[in-house]
């Protein structure tokens, strides 16, 4: 049984998709046993029957849905974030939160690679660079820009088009909520880098930093071989990775958000 008050969804009856793992009611407690694909295959199933037969929108079109915890006053006693507080019961975990700059801005480039590499970024003209600011942000183009790069003196201007809110504004609220208890300390992080493999396609787009937490840019072909990549590496994992186990053993409990 799944619970989502978000959509005035009180149930979803699970007895078509218990019925196809061979689950009844009496035997509910065979869903232990199932297979891990058989009952993704199901889950997924579900999902999505749920999300045409209530019309919730997908983030890319059409109906989609997620699992998601709810509140249960048990387990989950409240919300972990509201709009004007953080959950009492983290105010002395410290959190870890960040967000990357492009997060889903550049997925559109990268998924036409022939296209973006002879036409990017660092391609256009600045006479073009101004016409794709001035369609994607209107009269408040100049502004936006200036803006951007006297926060990013590193980057270009063309740059302003790729700039995630999706992700980063409700990321901004946690952190801040968190902050104003003025329990234990909030890490937070911006992902900005860009790999030079394919100049103006992987940009730091959603997931682009995990190679460097986890140490191991050698497994992906995006990242490059740079020194400036390697130097970020070891930078990064030993900053978020250590830092999560030190404070993680000291507190018990560690709250991890990379968004």
């Amino acid at each position: 049984m799944l619970l989502l008050r978000r959509y005035g969804i009180h149930l979803l009856n699970p007895c078509m998709n218990l019925k196809n793992l061979g689950i009844t009611k009496d035997s509910i407690e065979d869903l232990q046993n199932v297979d891990y694909e058989k009952l993704t295959e199901q889950s997924n199933l579900a999902l999505q029957q749920a999300a045409n037969e209530f019309s919730i929108p997908g983030p890319f079109g059409g109906y989609s849905m997620e699992w998601e915890p709810v509140v249960d006053g048990d387990y989950m006693p409240t919300h972990a974030v509201t709009e004007d507080s953080f959950a009492e019961a983290g105010k002395d975990i410290p959190l870890l939160i960040g967000t990357n700059l492009a997060e889903w801005e550049a997925f559109s480039a990268m998924s036409n690679t022939n296209g973006s590499q002879n036409g990017n970024k660092t391609t256009w003209s600045e006479k073009e660079v101004n016409a794709r600011l001035d369609a994607k942000y209107g009269d408040k183009a100049k502004e936006i820009a200036n803006a951007f790069k006297e926060a990013y003196p590193n980057k270009t201007k063309a740059d302003a088009l790729f700039v995630d809110t999706m992700i980063r504004m409700p990321s901004l609220k946690i952190m801040s909520h968190k902050a104003d208890q003025n329990g234990a300390p909030v890490y937070a992080y911006m992902f900005t880098y860009e790999s030079p493999v394919s100049p103006g396609l992987f940009l730091a787009t959603h997931t682009a930093e995990i190679p460097f937490v986890f140490h191991n840019i050698d497994k992906s072909a995006t990242v490059g071989d740079s020194k400036e990549a390697k130097t970020l590496e070891d930078r990064m994992s030993i900053t978020m990775v250590c830092s999560s186990i030190k404070i993680a053993s000291k507190h018990r409990v560690f709250i991890c958000a990379c968004l």
